[in-house]
């Protein structure tokens, strides 16, 4: 059986760092995911939208992550504009946004007055059900942020609850949401540039 010096537990950014510093001696990574990176991981849309799968990317002041991209040969996805990111998931017609807009206000305000979360109505109800009459758009905008949140999941996940739904669109990402539309017209060109790590995989519906 191989002896080793240093067992690396974990794949991510951190336990990556550790083996790279760690590289003169004997030693190997594990990790449970099929992938390395941990969250740093990202997927590519048909379209060519990308999406982290994970809660990270790699901004311009991540200095260390940036250096140890670049001398192990990582090849890093750029943004000209964070914005690029998030104009992504929303339609160009107003109208159509304007309804995505007024769908994150129902579901806030339905987090605000909260109910059990085992209230069988809430349930027993799809959540494409509960958008009710709304554009092809709306939908693909609240599968394409579901698929964000739940890696790969695409458009079955109409069919889960309201109440699941509802419970995962926390107040960070209705916070996000809005604010990324309010600054979008004031934010000069190159500002927010940032850096993503990570492979891809298209989501096959």
């Amino acid at each position: 059986m191989q002896r080793l010096d240093v067992a690396v537990l974990g794949g991510g950014v951190a336990g990556l760092t550790a083996a790279y510093l760690l590289r003169d001696r004997e030693l190997e990574v594990f990790d449970s995911a099929s992938h390395v990176g941990g969250r740093t991981r990202s997927l590519q849309q048909p379209d060519g939208i990308w999406l982290n799968t994970g809660a990270q990317y790699v901004s311009t002041d991540r200095v260390k992550v940036v250096e140890l991209a670049d001398a192990v040969g990582a090849r890093l996805i750029t943004d000209d504009n964070l914005e690029e990111y998030w104009r992504g998931l929303y339609p160009p017609d107003p109208d159509e946004r304007s309804e995505i807009e007024s769908v994150i206000e129902r579901i806030t305000s339905e987090l605000i007055h909260r109910r059990p979360a085992t209230l069988p109505e809430l349930d027993d109800q799809p959540f494409d059900h509960w958008l009710g009459n709304v554009s092809p758009s709306t939908h693909r905008f609240y599968d394409r942020w579901h698929q964000r949140v739940h890696e790969g999941a695409c458009a079955r996940q109409r069919r889960a609850s309201f109440a699941a739904h509802a419970s995962a669109f926390g107040a960070s990402d209705r916070r996000r949401l809005h604010d990324r539309r309010r600054r979008r017209s004031r934010r000069p060109p190159g500002v927010g540039q940032a850096r993503r790590v990570g492979g891809s995989r298209t989501c096959g519906g």
